[in-house]
C-alpha cells in the first residue's frame, strides 16, 4: 500500500514538472521567433539606410512565415529570404490592413505601422508583440 502512495506522488509531482516545463518551453519558443523577426525587420531597415544596391527592402508577413526581400513589394521583389515559423502562428495589424511592408531610403520610415502578434500554436496564452513605430524602429513587447 505504501509503494502505490509513493508511486501516485511521484506520478503527480511528474505532471507537475511536465506541465510548467512545456510552458516555459512555448514561452521560449514564441520569444525566438519573435527575435528572429525582429532581426529580419531591422536588416531590412538598415540595409534600405545604407542603400545597399540602391535598392529598398521590406518583409512580408504571413501567419505561418516572414519573408525579406528587396524592392517596393514582395510581388515585385528579389532576393527573397525566408524565416518559417514553427512553434507560433502569426497576425498582423499594420496601417491599411497590409501584410508587408517596406523602408524608405535614407530616413528608414516604413510604408506601415502596426504590430505583428506572435502565438503559440500549442497555447493560446503565450504571446509577443512586435510594435513597428512610424520612424521605422521596431522593439518587441
Amino acid at each position: 500500500m505504501e509503494l502505490l502512495i509513493v508511486l501516485a506522488i511521484i506520478v503527480f509531482l511528474a505532471g507537475i514538472t511536465f506541465e510548467a516545463f512545456s510552458s516555459k518551453l512555448r514561452t521560449v519558443s514564441v520569444e525566438k521567433e519573435a527575435e528572429i523577426s525582429l532581426s529580419y525587420i531591422a536588416k531590412a531597415r538598415a540595409q534600405t539606410v545604407a542603400s545597399q544596391d540602391n535598392a529598398t527592402f521590406g518583409v512580408r508577413v504571413t501567419t505561418s512565415s516572414l519573408s525579406l526581400f528587396q524592392g517596393n513589394s514582395f510581388a515585385s521583389g528579389s532576393n527573397v529570404i525566408t524565416y518559417d515559423f514553427h512553434d507560433s502562428v502569426v497576425s498582423t495589424s499594420l496601417t491599411g490592413g497590409a501584410s508587408e511592408l517596406y523602408f524608405s531610403r535614407i530616413t528608414g520610415t516604413p510604408s506601415a505601422t502596426g504590430s505583428i502578434i506572435f502565438t503559440s500554436k500549442k497555447g493560446a496564452s503565450t504571446t509577443k508583440t512586435i510594435l513597428i513605430q512610424a520612424t521605422g524602429l521596431a522593439e518587441i513587447q
